[in-house]
């Protein structure tokens, strides 16, 4: 008797295992959060991806990508084995076969060197602080350390890139700390922009909240192309 009932208790939960793996759902939107390179984690927004998924209950896939503002729409067929989502797009020699393993509510597929993950929750986006002109050069005196950085329109944190700046900004020089290395240098003042650097100009431009921007203006930096963003110490 205690045999049956033991035997009785171990299919119990083998089934019951059996029912929770088949009552994982994966129909529904998905978006890219953060791409794994080895040990580093980058957010979507760091390498300014936004990438979203809707695996439809009817066997269909959409995949809707954009990068540096353009968007391209692709889909396909899916199929899922309790653990494994099978991803099938494309069509001839463009086809593409993307397995993406289900874990602690998250998709993962492993793409060359990388893993992008993908979650329900959709990555917030942080909007890009407009610039504005100083009125006095004292407006950027004082200590600040880098917060962001803008790539092609898309903000994401600075460790993302494992950068590491500060600034030290006082009347007609500013000294930059860069992986432990400082520059001294003379700034002008002209237009609301503080400036230094003689034949790679580097301007500093406050923004309409806490920030102070420091791009280089031959790369386009205030028009879509790299922008740092620093927030104020102390």
């Amino acid at each position: 008797m205690k045999r049956i009932l033991i035997w009785t208790l171990v299919l119990a939960t083998v089934f019951g295992l059996c029912a929770c793996a088949e009552a994982a759902d994966v129909t529904g939107d998905w978006y890219l959060s953060e791409i794994l390179i080895g040990e580093t984690s980058y957010p979507a927004s760091a390498v300014g991806t936004e990438v979203a998924m809707t695996v439809n209950a009817d066997g269909t896939v959409r995949l809707v990508s954009g990068q540096m503002g353009e968007q391209s729409v692709d889909e396909g067929t899916w199929t899922f084995d309790g653990e494994v989502l099978t991803v099938l797009s494309g069509e001839g020699e463009e086809q593409v076969n993307m397995p993406f393993a289900l874990a602690d509510g998250k998709l993962t597929c492993e793409m060359g060197d990388g893993v992008s993950v993908f979650t329900r929750e959709k990555p917030e986006t942080r909007e890009i602080p407009a610039l504005v002109s100083a009125a006095d050069e004292s407006e950027f005196f004082g200590a600040w350390a880098l917060e962001s950085v803008s790539v092609g329109g898309y903000l994401a944190p600075a460790d993302s890139f494992g950068l590491e700046t500060e600034l030290i900004v006082d009347a007609g020089q500013v000294t930059m700390i860069m992986s432990g290395s400082e520059i001294l240098a003379p700034t002008t003042f002209s237009d609301g922009v503080l400036s230094f650097g003689e034949e790679a100009v580097t301007c500093l431009q406050l923004t309409d909240g806490e920030y102070l921007a420091m791009y280089s203006p031959a790369e386009d930096g205030a028009e879509g192309g790299v922008i740092m963003y620093l927030v104020r110490q102390g």
